[in-house]
């Protein structure tokens, strides 16, 4: 080749389209456009992304909430029912005989 080997390594990783592409202004207005809109769109998901992380944060604080008054109505229907045995009242929870008469 008549390139000296400096002059190879940088050019070395370019292909002949992006050296033509350097060399074109109307190509590289074209590639400007298309990086300006690929980095709007990216910006776009990037807002998308930081919404739907604060709503799965949300979700999570409202479900771990859930879960501990679910746990706490649990125990308080525990308490009860230790009560009621205590004072031999018979309470039945069967709900198939609801509404039978």
């Amino acid at each position: 080749s008549d390139l000296s080997p400096e002059t190879s390594d940088r050019l070395l990783g370019f292909s002949a389209e992006a050296w033509g592409a350097a060399a074109s202004p109307r190509r590289l207005e074209v590639l400007r456009r298309q990086v300006a809109a690929l980095r709007s769109e990216a910006n776009s998901w990037r807002d998308r992304i930081e919404e739907d992380r604060r709503t799965c944060t949300e979700l999570a604080r409202l479900t771990e909430g859930n879960r501990r008054r679910v746990r706490e109505l649990m125990e308080e229907e525990a308490r009860v029912a230790a009560e009621e045995a205590a004072q031999g009242a018979s309470v039945s929870w069967d709900v198939t005989s609801v509404g039978d008469n």
